[in-house]
């Protein structure tokens, strides 16, 4: 086994050569020693000569940079405790490195040094260094802490905003977050993408349900840039942030007014949906009704016009309206983000009617009403009326019901809720959502390893469901996690 091991260590070498020799085509032998010297450092155990022979690398080749960054990245990976996943997935590096726990650990720590006493080598690098490894390793605050430390003595605006792209697409938002507000504050960073990068911080915060951060930031991007297109977008979106999850009628509407009379580049389909939003909210659904047609007469294939008069007359419980709004979306957009939804509520409206459950269906449909008005009291009464319903209404209320509990941030009710279908009601088609919605929840609360029993749980009772290929991916990252932690 150690001579197998040897000779695998053998091969990296090669392969790293053939890189390097590639790079002395056009130039003196002694620049391409460098990082020769490097990986013989890396291979014999010196790390802390590895790590400043890459920077006097770097310093004389900088645009091997992404070089140097991809084989640290590969060993924090490997030394992680994840040797089967390779960043190198396109190089001629396709070997399984054996960890060695400590490497990393100096690799960091000579990091470290070299940005406390700078004047040998250049500090940015070697905090991009750090950076690129804390997300490896999984651990994004680190990375975006040496960045800032650093920011004083090097201009680090394009790193921190590359840092803030590569931990959102790592699914680290409240680290990405952070970087994006510390681009978009930056005094080097680009006036011309500063607005993007609030705009992006304002997502994250409001994916990750921080409303009131992210109406700072989308307020914020106006106050900055009040001429930009993004500006535009932030007041939308703060209008449908304000009325979705402060059922504040006035305020989006003030805004949405101002977004009309400042004559901003924003069209209006979006504005007349939010307010048709607003009337319902209000419970002029008269208006609201009015307003849909109005657009629909403007464009018959305005689809969320459509699906909005639908879901409208379904609330009112006017089904045969809904039905007809519905199978036109379903027959002329089979594809359209809403059609699912459409035809999952034309099979319940028709199933239940068939089954002579008009009544429950109407009361069922009255309580998605009170809920989307925000009448949370009312809505939940509604909901412990109909604990008794036939199964397919039933497990609909409780799922909402679990919905509520958390959007009000009650995540134990929630969770308690979900754990009360998946064992009263382990047969039902919805029950697959109810696996799903638990296991997120229990992610979200930090219970990392009863949400991998979870989604572990949901793949082996659902394996040839559609959307079970995104759970094998939850069930790989959380794996990840638990091997870069240990």
């Amino acid at each position: 086994m150690k001579t197998f091991v040897r000779l695998l260590g053998w091969i990296i070498i090669s392969n790293s050569l053939i890189l390097a020799q590639s790079d002395q085509m056009h130039r003196n032998k002694n620049h391409g020693g460098n990082w020769l010297s490097t990986l013989e450092y890396l291979e014999e155990g010196y790390y802390q000569h590895a790590v400043h022979s890459a920077l006097q690398y770097l310093t004389i080749e900088p645009k091997r940079y992404q070089l140097v960054q991809h084989h640290f990245e590969e060993i924090a990976r490997t030394d992680a405790g994840d040797p089967n996943i390779l960043v190198f997935a396109d190089s001629s590096e396709n070997y399984v490195r054996t960890p060695v726990p400590e490497r990393i650990d100096a690799i960091v720590t000579a990091l470290r040094s070299v940005i406390v006493d700078s004047s040998n080598h250049n500090p940015l690098q070697a905090a991009m260094l750090l950076a690129a490894i804390a997300i490896q390793t999984r651990e994004p605050k680190a990375g975006l802490d040496v960045l800032v430390s650093v920011a004083d003595k090097v201009d680090v605006s394009a790193a921190l905003y590359q840092f803030a792209s590569r931990t959102e697409e790592a699914g680290f938002d409240e680290v990405s977050a952070q970087s994006y507000q510390h681009y978009a504050i930056s005094p080097q960073g680009d006036p011309e993408y500063q607005p993007g990068s609030l705009l992006k911080q304002a997502e994250l915060y409001e994916r990750q349900g921080h409303h009131t951060l992210a109406l700072a930031a989308y307020r914020q991007l106006v106050e900055r840039f009040p001429n930009r297109l993004e500006s535009s977008e932030a007041i939308y979106r703060q209008c449908r942030l304000l009325l979705h999850s402060f059922r504040d009628v006035v305020a989006t509407r003030k805004l949405l007014q101002a977004l009309t009379d400042e004559g901003r580049d924003y069209v209006s389909g979006p504005i007349n949906l939010l307010l048709a939003e607003c009337d319902i909210v209000a419970n002029n659904l008269d208006a609201a009704t009015e307003r849909y047609r109005g657009l629909l007469a403007h464009s018959q294939t305005d689809w969320a016009a459509r699906y909005g008069l639908g879901h409208l007359f379904y609330m009112r419980a006017e089904f045969d309206s809904a039905i007809a709004h519905f199978d036109t979306l379903i027959s002329m957009q089979p594809g359209h983000v809403l059609t699912n939804d459409a035809l999952d509520l034309v099979m319940l409206i028709e199933s239940q009617r068939k089954l002579g459950h008009n009544h429950e269906l109407a009361k069922f449909a009255a309580s998605i009403l009170l809920q989307t008005q925000g009448r949370i009291h009312q809505a939940e009464q509604a909901r412990q009326g109909l604990l008794a319903s036939p199964n397919d209404i039933k497990i609909r209320v409780l799922l909402d019901q679990a919905a509520a509990f958390s959007a009000r941030a009650h995540s134990d009710s929630a969770i308690a809720t979900y754990m009360k279908i998946i064992e009263n009601m382990s047969d039902h088609r919805e029950v697959f959502t109810a696996h799903v919605m638990r296991a997120q929840l229990l992610e979200k609360g930090n219970q990392l390893i009863e949400a991998l029993k979870a989604y572990e749980t949901t793949l082996l009772r659902f394996p040839d469901d559609a959307k079970s290929a995104k759970v094998r991916l939850k069930i790989q990252q959380l794996r990840s996690t638990f091997d870069a932690t240990g």
